[in-house]
């Protein structure tokens, strides 16, 4: 082994010990709440300093001038540990963050993870309504001011329904969901109709769950009064759609249908009655007899 080789092998062990590395210490991480990042060094060097996209936040443990101090601190864990806290995190403060410790540093993108972040507070907003429809009754669910996309559920009389969900808007980050109405049985749905039922949404390990009175009492008055025109409807809708399928059955029958043999034969006279041979034959038997 030559001398060389020594060297690069001394540099690269040098190098893998004394990098440095930076990672996000919170999960999950939720908007206005704390978010802490924690850089490691694998040696020891007295010049630390911490950047948010190439603006300087500390340098040994002191603020910059130019820094909400209220808003970013940072603690000295150790030797080789340095952990930055960003207080009252908001959507401005995602970008890039660099750790350096001596001629070595290292970045965290949180744009790139900011699709896992939660946002969920006072402004967030769960909205249900009860419709009387034709077939029963419809349930129309809402949410807004949430982020990520939440997954979320109807809790009916002990039945769980998964609820699709629309994404309607993206702004700054924080997206307005809207959810397809879902139509229940009347008597399904009220079959217990003192109690309610749950809308309940999971964000990220955040549940959100909202109980909701029925209105069984408005939708029955509404159905006697308006049974007789709704099942109308419905029974001159399917009348006319069993008078189309025989109107078609029978139009297909005339058309395939072969010709009748007495059809066929008043045809075979009315073809002889101007052939010259036939009358012949006649005129003969007649001479004959």
């Amino acid at each position: 082994m030559n001398r060389w080789t020594i060297l690069l092998f001394v540099m690269k062990y040098f190098y893998c010990s004394a990098k440095v590395e930076v990672a996000l210490q919170s999960h999950p991480v939720r908007y206005g709440k704390v978010l802490r990042l924690v850089c490691s060094s694998g040696q020891y060097h007295k010049d630390w300093h911490w950047f948010k996209d190439n603006a300087l936040l500390y340098r040994n443990n002191r603020p910059s001038h130019d820094i909400d101090a209220n808003k970013y601190t940072e603690e000295i864990i150790d030797d080789y540990h340095r952990q930055l806290t960003i207080h009252d995190f908001k959507f401005d403060d995602i970008g890039q963050y660099f750790c350096s410790n001596g001629i070595f540093q290292d970045l965290i993108d949180l744009s790139q993870e900011s699709g896992k972040f939660i946002y969920c507070d006072n402004s967030t907003k769960t909205e249900v309504k009860q419709q009387k429809q034709v077939f029963g009754i419809g349930i129309s669910t809402g949410v807004s001011n949430v982020s990520p996309t939440p997954i979320c559920q109807l809790e009916v009389e002990n039945n769980t329904f998964p609820v699709t969900i629309f994404k309607t808007t993206d702004k700054d980050q924080i997206i307005d969901i809207f959810f397809k109405t879902m139509v229940f049985n009347t008597s399904f749905f009220c079959k217990k109709p003192e109690k309610p039922f749950v809308f309940a949404c999971n964000i990220s390990g955040i549940v959100l769950r909202k109980e909701v009175n029925k209105i069984c009492s408005d939708f029955q008055n509404r159905k006697d009064e308006k049974s007789f025109p709704e099942y109308l409807q419905t029974l001159i809708i399917i009348i006319g759609i069993m008078a189309l399928i025989v109107c078609i059955t029978v139009f297909t029958y005339v058309i395939r249908r072969p010709p009748t043999p007495l059809q066929n034969d008043k045809d075979e006279s009315k073809a002889d009655v101007g052939n010259p041979l036939v009358q012949y034959s006649e005129v003969s038997n007649i001479v004959q007899k």
